[in-house]
């Protein structure tokens, strides 16, 4: 009886010890801000079009603009290393209004191997965009967020 005692504690113990809160500490680079330049984009599309990966694995859930922020609710397994978000926007945009965005979300783990499920909102301004958008076309735009590791999983703000 003792024995299953001790194997009831050290489960719990190992649960406790990679839980999602705790996990949610590990403080997240979001520094990385709009990365522009229409070479580099259209790079990075090529990649993931012949189907290579350009990020770690992760998923995004939801996309919209409040208050000219860009929101964007994304999932990754992780909580023991920092992860980093690189925002990838072109310079061209297709210019019917509202304007139509196709940006690239990379993920780097930093090899981080922890199994927790990790959920966050990354957050981007976008009143200092490279391409001189007013408020309220950055509040009418659609843009569309495409996942590096599954282009499968691209999300917009608008239908």
């Amino acid at each position: 009886m003792k024995i299953i005692n001790l194997l009831i504690l050290f489960v719990f113990i190992g649960l406790a010890a990679c839980s999602e809160d705790d996990a949610a500490q590990i403080p997240n680079d979001k520094s990385s801000l709009l990365q522009t330049g229409q070479g580099e984009f259209n790079d990075v599309l090529d990649d993931i079009k012949k189907g290579e990966k350009t990020s770690d694995s992760f998923t995004i859930f939801a996309v919209k603009v409040e208050n000219n922020i860009l929101l964007i609710d994304v999932g990754y397994a992780g909580g023991c290393e920092t992860h980093e978000f690189e925002l990838i926007w072109p310079e061209v945009i297709i210019t019917i209004y509202p304007y139509q965005f196709g940006v690239i979300l990379n993920h780097n783990a930093n090899g981080d191997l922890c199994e927790a499920f990790i959920k966050e909102t990354l957050s981007y301004d976008l009143t200092d965009n490279p391409l001189g958008l007013n408020d309220q076309s950055i509040q009418d735009m659609k843009i569309t967020i495409i996942n590096g590791s599954d282009p499968d999983n691209a999300v917009s703000n608008r239908e």
